[in-house]
């Protein structure tokens, strides 16, 4: 894929940055075979990246809102890419099929969905959520805590620096853009390990 794709690419609602998708490639331990459950999938940005590194995986993303469905799969074909399937529901209300060793979660209330997709999440699998808001990060982290995932909550502030005769960070630009929030689904459950 074009490293410049996502400078290209068309955008609709607000995206996952590199950024914040370089970190969850990191923190997930994503690689190629991976099969990823995305959920909120906006103009595709996030789907799109982890396809990529996936690859010969498949990424599954489900989209409510049709005109953004329709746009993330304007940018995936744009990329080049087949081994995305878009779905056109509410994930909420939808009956989700399969294991993942990925399930990331960029979506308005994302706490209801641990339980909900627990039983799609593989063993050693990772839960990764994405949100701007604090208490939404919160409400998932106790979620993680009663289904006993091992859970991390980071920041990701990136800041660029101007070199020079005089070097300093760039008074402008996005630093801070989310909150992540990764579950680890242990290999056991709590009450079985000794």
């Amino acid at each position: 894929m074009d490293p410049k794709f996502f400078d290209r690419a068309i955008r609709g609602p607000q995206v996952v940055l590199r950024k914040d998708a370089g970190i969850i490639a990191a923190y997930s331990g994503i690689s190629p075979g991976c099969n990823v459950l995305d959920a909120g999938t906006g103009s595709g940005f996030l789907a799109i990246f982890l396809a990529n590194l996936a690859q010969p995986g498949r990424v599954t993303t489900y989209e409510k809102r049709p005109q953004f469905h329709k746009l993330a799969i304007k940018n995936a074909k744009r990329a080049g890419l087949e081994n995305i399937e878009f779905i056109n529901k509410d994930i909420a209300r939808a009956r989700v099929r399969g294991e993942f060793d990925i399930i990331t979660l960029d979506l308005k209330g994302p706490a209801r969905l641990v339980k909900k997709l627990d039983k799609n999440l593989k063993p050693g699998g990772v839960f990764v959520v994405y949100s701007p808001n604090i208490e939404q990060i919160k409400d998932a982290h106790k979620e993680f805590l009663k289904f006993g995932y091992e859970a991390k909550m980071i920041d990701c502030t990136v800041r660029e620096w101007k070199v020079g005769i005089s070097t300093h960070p760039v008074h402008s630009g996005i630093i801070h853009t989310g909150y992540l929030l990764f579950g680890i689904k242990v290999a056991l459950p709590l009450e079985n390990k000794t």
